[in-house]
């Protein structure tokens, strides 16, 4: 396969965050390489012609989407996320549905992928109103990969997609098909339209105050800070004024402060429209689960604990030879670079499931863990990720980027009381973490001003020693002036 030029590659990114807000810093091109390389091999073009005609083309080209739907997949699951979906159920929509005398709800799920979020949220609304038939439900649910948008479109499932959920779900608003995939209701399937929308598209203006509810949850991620200004923007411009924007709680930084106030009592990244002010109070330890909400309907089964439990990869991983940690660190570089993350998290996992690692020392042990912890939080495998950052820092209690991925993993999952003790005990460890510094700045921002300005000036003092261009360790391809740029913006909007 031919080797692309570094400046094409750079053109074709450059227009990819222009037009979709996809952007791949630096330690990421070799990511978009693979992508359009891939994408030849389909049209059974070289990679220059491609790339010429990438170039040429308008970004709406059948190359350009097929190349879009290459990069931008995604694996996802029904009900991702319990604490939210508890909030959405015994808070937010009954609260909702209360309100609305005209009997009207207009929901979106931006980077919707292959459709389980929008249908998460469409069970949740069949259960709670006791006549769908007689409201105005809309969900509109899009995405920018046209492959996920058809397999969402045709409601059909694997068991994958149902991992960790209770059995009333399956059992209440799915149909077993002869394959063993499960195909959804057709009451639920109508509530939700499936599209194909950039979420940067200045056209959506016309829904001005149009909804409801916002779910964009794990797309702010890939965007570089003017995308994520325009995102914002258009987000307060659909958003009814007493609408809500749900976020993954990692983007939670872009979205609080910035027209929007987060709502505390609700325990995940929830906002509505604000006016600037402080949130008083942000971590809460009451845990939630998601449970069944009460429901007329006699199909559903009243067992709310009976819940599939997913086969452990460790069943199924086959051992591979494994050799010294420096050897499996540059074989690991060397498959991700070469290869792309899956392959990588695949090599990682067969190599810690070999059980050859006595002879390393403890360090090294957990060294090698967190690396399949930082590889997992990348693929959304959050479940494992959990399994790997624990067995981390047990092998080594003085691993400062341990207890730092340790409190990304517990602010995904809403747990903010016990992240701000594990950035704490990041900073104890290593004192110029400067990411270690920047989240807890952002933690504080919802708590303490103060202690949150002067974390954030301890993130701007270390990045100082820096050049403007060097990437920020562990800050998913910031560059130093870009997150000097942002902190910066945070304090002024404390001021």
């Amino acid at each position: 396969m031919n080797d692309l030029n570094n400046k094409t590659i750079i053109e074709i990114r450059n227009k990819l965050a222009a037009n979709f807000g996809l952007y791949y810093a630096e330690d990421q091109l070799k990511d978009l390489e693979r992508g359009l390389n891939e994408t030849s091999a389909i049209f059974e073009v070289t990679p220059d012609e491609l790339v010429r005609d990438l170039i040429d083309r308008t970004a709406f080209s059948s190359y350009f989407k097929k190349l879009i739907n290459i990069l931008t997949i995604g694996e996802t699951y029904f009900f991702r996320d319990t604490k939210l979906f508890t909030f959405l159920q015994d808070s937010y929509l009954p609260d909702l549905i209360s309100k609305k005398k005209d009997k009207s709800i207009n929901i979106w799920s931006a980077g919707c992928s292959s459709g389980e979020e929008p249908y998460s949220i469409a069970i949740l609304l069949e259960r709670l109103i006791p006549e769908t038939d007689s409201w105005e439900i809309n969900i509109e649910a899009t995405d920018i990969n046209s492959e996920s948008l058809d397999k969402a479109a045709t409601g059909v499932y694997k068991k994958w997609s149902f991992r960790d959920v209770p059995r009333w779900v399956n059992d209440g608003y799915f149909t077993k098909l002869d394959s063993g995939d499960y195909k959804i209701d057709d009451n639920i399937k109508k509530m939700v339209s499936f599209s194909y929308r950039n979420i940067l598209d200045n056209s959506n203006a016309a829904n001005h105050n149009r909804y409801d509810l916002i779910l964009c949850r794990n797309v702010m991620i890939y965007f570089n800070q003017n995308s994520i200004r325009t995102l914002r923007e258009s987000f307060s411009n659909l958003l009814k004024n007493d609408g809500l924007l749900i976020t993954a709680p990692s983007e939670s930084v872009h979205i609080h402060n910035f027209g929007f106030e987060r709502i505390p009592e609700a325990g995940v990244a929830a906002f509505k429209k604000g006016d600037g002010k402080r949130v008083p109070e942000l971590f809460n330890d009451n845990e939630v689960k998601f449970t069944p909400a009460a429901k007329r309907s006699s199909k559903i089964p009243g067992k709310s604990g009976d819940r599939i439990i997913p086969k452990s990869f460790h069943d199924t991983e086959k051992k591979v030879a494994v050799f010294s940690y420096k050897d499996i660190m540059n074989e690991l570089d060397k498959i991700t670079s070469e290869s792309g993350i899956n392959e990588a998290y695949r090599f990682i996992k067969k190599t810690i499931f070999a059980g050859k690692l006595n002879d390393f020392s403890k360090k090294e042990i957990s060294d090698l863990y967190l690396s399949a912890v930082i590889i997992a939080d990348k693929l959304n495998d959050h479940t494992n990720a959990a399994k790997f950052i624990d067995i981390s820092i047990k092998n080594n209690k003085t691993n400062a980027r341990a207890y730092y991925y340790k409190s990304i993993l517990l602010q995904e999952d809403g747990n903010y009381a016990e992240a701000k003790e594990m950035l704490k005990k990041t900073i104890f460890l290593e004192s110029r973490f400067v990411m270690a510094h920047f989240t807890l700045g952002n933690l504080m921002m919802h708590y303490e001003s103060d202690e949150s300005v002067k974390y954030l000036n301890n993130a701007l003092k270390f990045l100082s020693y820096y050049k403007p261009g060097d990437l920020v360790e562990d800050s998913n391809g910031l560059t130093v002036t870009e997150l000097t740029e942002l902190i910066k913006s945070m304090i002024d909007s404390m001021a």
